[in-house]
């Protein structure tokens, strides 16, 4: 199989998030990838936006640009958009501190970073220029599921 890619350009609305994770998820099952693997990386994605229309972008006023490249054995997911980036503090938290519970002081958010590394095999972001960049890398098929 070659490589094949198709991107998303939405606005930032919420309501834009559910259709972009679903339509992820069908390019990622159409071209081999299980079922676990393509709800991972669903859930990856719409973690990932849903942060930046929640706390990156004004009402509606920014686009956020979703881009899929699929290959036999890896799906790279990379979106971009100009809104507020996301804090050092956010990026640098360890997955345990994010998903600690405790019973006295419920958290309502703050865990769909770590939700998004515990989905995908790599995460990097980078802010520059205006530009906020999240590349999602998850691999699959027999290479993926040898251990080591």
């Amino acid at each position: 199989m070659t490589d094949r890619s198709i991107a998303f350009g939405i606005t930032a609305e919420l309501e834009n998030v559910a259709l972009v994770g679903l339509s992820v998820r069908a390019v990622c099952r159409a071209n081999g990838m299980t079922d676990e693997g393509a709800a991972d990386i669903e859930l990856a994605v719409v973690e990932a936006l849903t942060n930046i229309v929640r706390h990156g972008q004004g009402p509606a006023d920014g686009r956020i640009r979703t881009k899929v490249r699929i290959s036999r054995r890896k799906v790279v997911i990379e979106i971009t958009d100009h809104g507020t980036p996301i804090p050092r503090e956010r990026l640098d938290c360890p997955v345990e501190t994010a998903l600690a519970f405790n019973p006295a002081t419920v958290p309502t958010g703050g865990r769909g970073i770590a939700l998004i590394r515990l989905s995908v095999d790599a995460m990097t972001y980078e802010s520059a220029e205006g530009v906020n960049r999240l590349r999602l890398t998850k691999r699959f098929g027999p290479a993926a599921e040898t251990p080591g």
